[in-house]
């Protein structure tokens, strides 16, 4: 058993083992050897593999890019440039539009635009006539207010130069006016130095006072004291008088009056009341 086994530095069925197991390392190495070169030759057919799909996807996909760009995407930016250009006439551009291959929700994003166009011109084109109406009566207006302001203005230049017709004729009324005053002032003094005055009705009544306030500097009232003989008799003649008129007319009456008195009592030599 030993020997047929290859124990104890026998040969037996040990060579013929490693004669196996050397021709089994042999095939093994060929084996992979030939998985390797399998594996090179699977991958290089899946690289080519994944560049004919990545072709015929990016073939695929720049067709669907066209269609979308000719049925989507043209339409859209067609659109884009109207509304665009609508925009920049200020909304007054309504030129007429044909999109026949417009479908779906873009041609109806088409006639939602056509619709609110034409809905933005009209009224547009009313706000326009309601502005021209509104300026045609602004202008009529405005036309009005100048007509009356140069009439205000004509009013203005003739009442300034009647205030200064006034001023001038003020002046020259308060210039009468100081004349008159200063005239009635002399006056007064003549009256009151040809009348009997306070001190004078003392001498004859101590005791006694004289008030006047005439209303217009002078008056037609006025003290009237003598002490006078007559007949061999020392007599007080005291008169109060009030003669008609007032101011100056008053005043001269004044004068005639007190004149007249002394006529009566001192050359006539009557003293009846």
């Amino acid at each position: 058993l030993d020997e047929q086994l290859g124990l104890n530095q026998k040969e037996g069925m040990r060579i013929n083992l490693d004669q196996l197991a050397e021709e089994i390392g042999v095939k093994f190495s060929f084996l992979i050897d030939s998985v390797d070169v399998y594996e090179n030759l699977l991958t290089k057919q899946l690289i080519i593999a994944y560049v004919f799909i990545g072709l015929l996807i990016l073939t695929v996909s720049i067709a669907l890019s066209f269609i979308v760009s000719k049925f989507i995407s043209k339409p859209i930016v067609y659109l884009s440039s109207h509304i665009n250009s609508f925009v920049a006439s200020k909304f007054t551009l309504n030129e007429n539009i044909k999109v026949s291959r417009a479908r779906g929700e873009i041609g109806q994003l088409w006639d939602n635009f056509i619709i609110l166009r034409a809905e933005i011109v009209d009224y547009l084109k009313y706000f326009k006539e309601k502005v021209d109406e509104r300026t045609a009566e602004l202008l009529i207006e405005k036309n009005r207010v100048e007509n009356q302001k140069e009439e205000i203005e004509a009013q203005r230049d003739e009442l300034n130069c009647q205030n200064q017709l006034i001023l001038v004729q003020k002046k020259e009324v308060e210039k009468q006016k100081d004349n008159v005053v200063s005239s009635i002032r002399y006056a007064s003094r003549i009256q009151q130095a040809l009348l009997t005055d306070e001190q004078q009705l003392k001498n004859i009544l101590p005791n006694s006072f004289l008030l006047q306030k005439p209303k217009d500097i002078v008056s037609g009232d006025f003290c009237y004291a003598e002490r006078i003989k007559i007949k061999g008799k020392d007599l007080s003649i005291i008169i109060l008088a009030d003669c008609t008129g007032h101011g100056v007319p008053g005043a001269f009456m004044s004068l005639l009056c007190y004149n007249y008195l002394n006529q009566i009592i001192k050359i006539n030599q009557h003293y009846n009341p």
